[in-house]
Order: structure tokens, then sequence, then C-alpha cells
């Protein structure tokens, strides 16, 4: 069973339109951890809390139960504080339609055409987000299994090696200095 329907303009003056064909729900997903969350307030404290909130006396039993704890409150973290971008950008989208298609019938009040303008903004900044969690995983999967341990190691290398060159002068191994 599919449905065509009309989208939002939120960019452009063109309705985009959508065929849902209504595909089966994924299975459960494994813990994937985003690089942006780093960045975001209040993730020291979840991972902190998170590990030290486990104990065991078996050392690997612990470790295992700890990062099983930090994934599953870093999973919980990170919907209540940023939430499904694209479940956000789909809320977005269908207000801004009800908006367009008000606007068609009559006239927006001022606080109706703030709102719409708010709406907007939020949607950019979403669809921002969106595209750098997409760019953060494009890279990841770019990786081949094999090559991944070799580039984080060259990586890491070419960013030490910037640090370690001695800007200068140039000390002979003969000399000492006291």
């Amino acid at each position: 069973e599919c449905h065509l329907r009309c989208l939002a303009s939120v960019i452009s003056d063109h309705s985009p339109l959508l065929l849902d064909c209504s595909p089966l729900p994924s299975a459960h997903r494994r813990f994937h951890f985003e690089e942006y969350w780093t960045r975001l307030a209040g993730f020291p404290e979840i991972v902190a809390t998170s590990w030290h909130s486990v104990d065991d006396a078996d050392p690997f039993r612990r470790f295992i139960r700890r990062m099983q704890d930090t994934a599953r409150k870093l999973t919980s973290w990170s919907a209540r504080s940023v939430g499904n971008v694209r479940d956000q950008l789909a809320i977005s989208r269908e207000l801004l339609l009800r908006f367009d298609a008000a606007q068609e019938q009559r006239a927006l009040s001022l606080h109706e055409v703030w709102l719409r303008r708010l709406i907007k903004l939020s949607y950019l900044g979403l669809a921002s987000l969106e595209r750098t969690i997409a760019r953060q995983r494009a890279r990841i999967a770019s990786l081949k299994d094999g090559d991944a341990n070799t580039t984080l190691y060259h990586r890491q290398c070419t960013y030490r090696k910037h640090f370690d060159t001695r800007i200068g002068t140039d000390v002979p191994r003969d000399c000492t200095i006291d």
C-alpha cells in the first residue's frame, strides 16, 4: 500500500512529493557512538557516572558491564537531549506544510508568521545537524575493516609529527646542556 503526499516547501517555492510505500520496521540497532555527542553539554558527566556505577570483582566482567551500562545511558541521554533528528525534521516539515496551506486560504497573523519563521530556522539547524551525522557515518563507513586501525594510526602519527618537529635551533648530540 503506497501513499503520495505533498511535503512542505521549506526552502524553495516548490512543494516536493513523497511516495511512501510503508517499509517494514527495522530490527534492533546496535549501539553506535556519535562523534558530535562529545561537543554537547552533559556528555562527560553521563560517561563518568555510568562508568563508575558498575562494580564487580572480576575485571573482565566489570569492563563489559561498564561498557554496556555506558552505551545504554548514552543512548537514553541522546534520546532525551537531542532526540530523533529525523522525527524532528518530519514534524517541522508537517508544521510548515500546514502553515503553507493556511497561507493559501488566508493571511497569516503576526504570531503565525513569527512561528513559521522560527520553525524554518529550526529546520535549517536540524538539517545541518543531520548532514553532520551523515558525514560522520559516511567517513566511518568508507574505512575498510582492515584499514581502520592503520588509517587511525597514520592520522595520529601525522598529528603528532606536527608537534614533534623542532622549530629553531638544532643541538649537536655531543653537546650537554646544564
